[in-house]
């Protein structure tokens, strides 16, 4: 079943689920199930059936099947999320009651000193209690400029500098910019972080995560 998933076969995926049901007499164990709905949402998303990986999501979600983020099926359901996007999101992350979704950004963003910077080409080994701490962090050159943005999930590397485990260029969205759309862009780029800036100026803004 994965190599024809991998091919986006969802044909032959459902084929060899409905088989197994069959050879089974209804009793499969939730291993072999988790494995059945990752290998049917991969399957329709390598096959750019995104609405039908969306339906087997939907499906588990209603079903209140649990399963682990860190699982196949986990990081199955992570990629439709991220393929759908906030407005369309089955897993819609919680907003508080005080924010409203068509509110500009600016009015939740946080000063960028606050978000207390660090230099660039600082090395992970100094610094590696803060990232423990905070899962995302802006670096800055040495004119104070952010070039960057540093994830705790990407610091594998205690002896390399900052910069060299960011992940390009921070994400960068104007003042104007409603709520819904900095969450749509930090799902779908997979991002604790972005940049608020004002009048086109790079470095004179702050940040919202």
């Amino acid at each position: 079943m994965r190599a024809f998933a991998t091919r986006g076969d969802v044909d032959m995926v459902m084929r060899f689920n409905k088989r197994m049901w069959l050879d089974s007499v209804g009793s499969i164990s939730r291993a072999a199930k988790e494995e059945t709905h990752e290998l049917l949402m991969e399957a329709a998303i390598n096959n750019n059936q995104i609405d039908l990986a969306r339906g087997l999501l939907r499906r588990i979600v209603n079903e209140k099947e649990c399963f682990s983020w860190t699982s196949r099926v986990g990081l199955v359901a992570v990629k439709v999320e991220s393929l759908s996007g906030f407005t369309n999101s089955l897993l819609r992350p919680h907003v508080f009651p005080q924010i409203i979704l068509n509110d500009p950004v600016e009015k939740y963003m946080v000063p960028f000193q606050e978000s207390r910077p660090l230099p660039a080409d600082l090395i992970l080994r100094k610094v590696v209690m803060r990232l423990l701490k905070e899962r995302a962090v802006p670096l800055v050159d040495d004119w104070g400029g952010c070039i960057g943005i540093v994830h705790r999930d990407d610091c594998t590397k205690l002896d390399a500098p900052l910069i060299s485990m960011s992940r390009g260029p921070p994400l960068c969205v104007p003042t104007s910019t409603t709520v819904e759309h900095v969450i749509d862009l930090l799902l779908r780029n997979k991002s604790e972080m972005v940049i608020v800036v004002k009048s086109g100026n790079m470095y004179e803004g702050s940040y919202t995560s």
